[in-house]
């Protein structure tokens, strides 16, 4: 269990207001979700699951955590084709259509 410790949710748990409340783990995000909606405790959630959630508010301060980059990647033989071209320029569009979304500068 002293593995959990160095996870980002313990960091994050430990800097917030609350650092002395029980924690219970769950590995699946949507359970942590659900748990959080209705009033199971708190859960560090990728902002745009979060945010869009109409049940769920930052904990204060509320300061959004640096995640995991994306990537989109194709097999070599494939990326010159159309449609590997056609999907990758797709994603990069809906990917910046929602960047505030996704980087935590979605209005609540």
């Amino acid at each position: 269990m002293d593995e959990i410790a160095t996870f980002p949710t313990a960091q994050w748990l430990k800097e917030s207001p609350y650092p002395h409340i029980p924690v219970r783990w769950s590995m699946p995000i949507l359970l942590q979700q659900t748990a959080a909606q209705v009033g199971l405790g708190m859960v560090m959630l990728p902002c745009y699951r979060g945010d869009s959630d109409p049940a769920l508010r930052r904990v204060p301060p509320g300061r959004v955590i640096q995640g995991k980059p994306g990537w989109i990647l194709t097999l070599d033989d494939l990326r010159t084709t159309e449609r590997a071209r056609v999907f990758v320029t797709f994603m990069a569009q809906a990917i910046r259509q929602y960047a505030d979304l996704l980087e935590g500068r979605y209005p609540k």
